[in-house]
């Protein structure tokens, strides 16, 4: 259920913005997460009585703790800095670190316990996975905040980062192929779900092909070290060209990805000469990656609104000619200003234009295949008002009603960049204390 409402709340995001607090899909992941400590509590308690020593309990109050601190954490965020990308941005990382923290433990908790399942070890590993694979959420759902150069080698990355936590606990040749055959389960009925409501819905990311040639190839010297990045770029690219609303990439972004992949197949050998200075240093670059490249199309962070505005939009080979007519009384006093297109990091603007009164037109080109947040910005006197929607490249005819807004200034002080690089320390360290503790434990057989 929360990586279902994980998954909702970006959809939300995507075809609504970013609306209230209290919309469904927070209320259904951070009260899911609320009772999950309640459990975790009576967990640490029981074990405590027993005179039982371990870390798993103590891992799951900490994560539980996480998650629901970052909630508050991420809407001040938004509220001193401004629009920011959604995934990757120092509060959501923090977010995601804890609820992988809570998966590590539960999966401990469960393949440790008297009465286990084989059922039950694969699904808590499913759900290790899936908190770790949300990194890549918004490349699978076409909402690309970054290049998406970085998507495979991010896949790589928290695959690597996951395997030894479920070789470890579940000593079956192709444990990790169980894991990924119901964490696909599980988001092929996400999927479904998301339609049957109506909204826009993510891939079904092919990783099952790529677990089972990993573990085929499993402690067989270098081909065990290459199998992921070499199966990941095999088996996802095709996908992503084939697959509705897959992320492609270009020559170029191919070449790049499989040459960070390559990096991270073979990190493991470097990190044991640096360990000491690894996590500073891994924390310095994720932070300095992440406020050298911000993007804002996703998270409009929508403020004070103002008058409603109808969108009519007709997209034909890649470009989108705009209608907008705005609605109230005071209409003549909105200028129109500019349309601009964001996608992955990438902008395009256009003007928009008077046509009649209180309506304005224009044409836009977008480069690239896929979903794109188009803007239009208005003057009203010195303030700048904006309204976006979302439109698919490939072709579409849209119309809809929004609100134009006051949108947020977006503050780029020192301090944006001394607390956001200390979230993206707390969350880089959660992690590696999660999978520390979800390594140690004994192996089971199932």
């Amino acid at each position: 259920m929360g990586l279902g409402a994980v998954y909702w709340d970006d959809s939300w995001h995507t075809d609504r913005g970013r609306d209230d607090f209290l919309v469904p899909p927070h209320l259904l992941l951070y009260g899911g997460v609320m009772a999950l400590g309640l459990v975790m509590g009576w967990w640490a308690w029981t074990l405590r009585r027993e005179g039982a020593r371990d870390g798993a309990p103590r891992l799951a109050l900490l994560g539980v703790a996480a998650v629901l601190v970052s909630a508050p954490v991420d809407e001040l965020w938004h509220r001193l800095f401004g629009r920011d990308a959604v995934i990757w941005s120092p509060p959501h990382l923090v977010g995601i670190a804890a609820t992988f923290a809570v998966a590590v433990a539960l999966a401990r908790g469960v393949t440790t316990a008297v009465g286990r399942t084989v059922t039950m070890v694969v699904a808590a590993h499913a759900l290790v996975l899936g908190a770790a694979m949300v990194l890549v959420m918004e490349f699978e759902a076409d909402v690309p905040q970054f290049s998406p150069a970085l998507y495979l080698p991010v896949v790589c990355a928290a695959a690597s980062f996951v395997l030894p936590v479920i070789r470890t606990q579940d000593q079956r040749r192709f444990a990790f192929t169980y894991a990924t055959l119901a964490y696909t389960a599980v988001r092929l009925a996400i999927v479904v779900a998301l339609s049957l409501g109506g909204f826009s819905t993510p891939i079904v990311p092919p990783i099952l092909l790529v677990a089972f040639v990993v573990d085929h190839a499993a402690s067989r010297g270098l081909w065990s070290t290459l199998a992921l990045p070499a199966a990941v770029h095999a088996v996802y690219l095709p996908w992503l060209f084939f697959v509705p609303n897959g992320v492609r990439l270009t020559a170029a972004e191919m070449i790049v990805s499989a040459l960070l992949s390559l990096a991270i197949a073979v990190s493991p050998v470097l990190w044991s000469r640096v360990r000491r200075v690894g996590l500073p240093a891994a924390g310095a670059c994720i932070a300095l990656v992440l406020f050298a490249s911000a993007a804002g199309a996703h998270d409009p962070g929508q403020g004070v609104q103002d008058a409603a505005i109808t969108f009519a939009v007709d997209v034909v080979h890649s470009r989108a000619s705009i209608e907008t007519i705005v609605g109230g009384e005071d209409c003549e006093r909105l200028v129109p200003s500019r349309i601009v297109a964001r996608r992955a990091g990438q902008e395009r603007s256009a003007p928009l234009t008077s046509r009649a009164r209180c309506v304005a037109g224009g044409t836009i080109e977008l480069p690239r295949p896929g979903r794109w947040f188009v803007y239009v910005e208005y003057q009203r006197g010195e303030r700048q008002l904006e309204a976006w929607i979302p439109i698919e490249s490939s072709g579409a005819t849209v119309h809809n009603v929004r609100r134009l807004y006051l949108p947020p200034v977006r503050q780029n002080t020192p301090w944006r960049s001394v607390v956001g690089s200390a979230l993206v320390l707390v969350a880089l360290g959660l992690a590696v204390y999660a999978r520390r503790v979800g390594v140690v434990n004994q192996p089971v057989s199932c």
